[in-house]
């Protein structure tokens, strides 16, 4: 198990570092786009639809840079349900 975690964790840097190197200098404009809670399973919709609106990114390179800093992994469960699940606070720590 603790091998799993080691993984999930340096998967979640390699996300934030190509975050960072694929030019989603917007990890700061996420931040900033991040909505207030109570979250529900729009959130993840009104979320991506304005950081979409503020960086002119779409599609995988939107959504892969966040999903790997949020989770750790290129696939999943649909962001949509998991973000409410994860919380506000632990993605403000993740994407900082």
């Amino acid at each position: 198990m603790v091998q799993a975690s080691q993984r999930q964790a340096q998967r979640h840097e390699q996300g934030f570092a190509f975050a960072v190197g694929a030019g989603f200098h917007s990890i700061a404009t996420a931040l900033a786009a991040l909505p207030p809670e109570p979250w529900d399973g729009s959130t993840w919709k009104v979320w991506t639809d304005a950081v979409k609106a503020s960086t002119d990114r779409k599609g995988k390179t939107l959504f892969m840079p966040l999903r790997l800093a949020l989770t750790g992994l290129d696939h999943g469960p649909e962001l949509a349900a998991l973000l409410p699940l994860i919380g506000r606070e632990r993605v403000l720590e993740r994407l900082a």
